[in-house]
């Protein structure tokens, strides 16, 4: 079956597909039987539900339409081998539409949020609910503001900056000019369980995931704007340019700086980008979307030994190891990258540890192993927005056991 997979990961990755593509794929079709098939199809679509119970699962919708268009290519109805080609494969596309379409109704019955999940081993008195929207805002002098409970509008001034939270629960910060800017840092922080957004002074969109924090100054003044974080955010930068003394009309950008868990420091010039530094990770990660972002490790800078500076490129990412070794990694799967920033969990040949951690962070709750860990690997993509009774019911069909005492969930793999 491995052969088969790997074939079919070859055909989903072409643009386009021969006649030798499209005879192999009526071949498998009529060669193999539809439990064979079913299971690669189970492992190959990511099965995304959002919480009205509807399927979203663009991979599966976009596969589909590729088999569609790209098996009756060249089929021309001038030839009765032709025709007859065309059947076959309109056959064969109609026995995948309705193995998928049986995938589709497997899922819908255990996952779809308010319906009852069939063969849960969890009862509603020891389910929990997912994350959301919480954070807490430390300002300068120290008092603290819970920003899920805040009313909307202004919520207080900051070094002239005024601080608002809008009808969506993000929170902005609005630079006033008629005052002048001082360095007053204020900290948003994340509990486990909570995730955020926040707008800056400069106009820089930040998202926090959970157990995370960023300290940043209310308004931004100086050569540099720089802020610090813990966990893991992503950032959308936006640039900010100051006029070039004595040379009249030019501008230079001001470089945003972003201090990662004290570890290293990222130098940005307008770019998206996550940075990931939760200390139960096996590295600090920085990954690139668009831009250009330069990684200084830590050492580097309180040693000033030599350059040790990282430039990464668009699909790339920096790690930095434990032991302070730089690894800088291309081709990285984005999607998967951001997956919390859009709400859903993403998992590609994860490991059950690294999976465990993410629904730790996001459920609240301890996560505790019996028994020899596995090495099983873990793929596919669950909304964000399920009970976690519902979210363990789709990661124990990879035979996984879990059981809930409270807020400790034990797991035997």
């Amino acid at each position: 079956m491995e052969i088969h997979k790997k074939k079919l990961q070859e055909l989903f990755s072409k643009a386009t597909w021969s006649e030798k593509d499209r005879r192999w794929l009526l071949d498998y079709l009529e060669q193999n039987n539809s439990d064979e098939l079913r299971q690669i199809m189970h492992e190959y679509f990511s099965i995304e539900i959002d919480s009205t119970g509807k399927v979203r699962d663009e991979k599966a919708g976009f596969w589909l339409r590729e088999i569609h268009q790209k098996v009756s290519a060249k089929v021309s109805s001038r030839k009765k081998i032709r025709i007859f080609n065309f059947l076959r494969y309109a056959a064969a596309v109609s026995v995948l539409i309705i193995l998928i379409n049986g995938i589709y109704n497997v899922f819908l019955l255990k996952t779809v949020p308010g319906k009852e999940v069939t063969n849960s081993p969890f009862s509603p008195e020891n389910d929990l609910p997912p994350g959301g929207n919480k954070a807490v805002l430390t300002l300068g002098d120290g008092d603290q503001i819970i920003l899920d409970t805040a009313s909307n509008g202004m919520i207080t001034r900051q070094a002239g900056a005024q601080v608002i939270k809008s009808g969506t629960g993000q929170i902005e910060y609005l630079a006033d000019n008629s005052e002048a800017l001082q360095i007053d840092y204020n900290t948003i922080s994340t509990p486990l369980g909570g995730t955020y957004q926040l707008t800056l002074s400069d106009g820089t969109h930040v998202w926090l995931n959970a157990a995370s924090s960023i300290r940043f100054p209310a308004g931004f003044s100086g050569k540099e704007r720089k802020v610090f974080i813990t966990g893991e955010a992503y950032f959308e930068v936006e640039p900010q340019y100051a006029r070039v003394t004595g040379r009249k009309g030019q501008q230079k950008i001001i470089p945003f700086l972003v201090d990662v868990a004290g570890k290293g420091t990222l130098e940005v010039l307008g770019t998206h980008f996550n940075v990931n530094s939760y200390t139960d990770e096996s590295a600090i990660k920085t990954t690139l979307l668009e831009g250009s972002v330069k990684f200084i490790p830590g050492s580097a800078i309180q040693t000033e030994e030599a350059d040790r500076s990282v430039l990464i490129s668009p699909g790339q990412q920096v790690q930095l190891a434990p032991d302070g070794q730089v690894l800088v990694t291309a081709g990285v799967d984005l999607e998967k990258v951001v997956a919390w920033k859009n709400g859903y969990f993403m998992f590609s040949s994860s490991s059950v540890q690294e999976v465990m951690n993410q629904i730790a962070r996001w459920y609240n709750i301890e996560v505790v192993f019996e028994g020899t860990i596995s090495d099983r690997k873990f793929g596919g993509k669950i909304q964000r927005d399920l009970n976690l009774s519902e979210t363990l019911t789709i990661l124990g069909k990879n035979n996984v056991r879990f059981k809930i005492e409270g807020r400790k969930l034990y797991v035997e793999s």
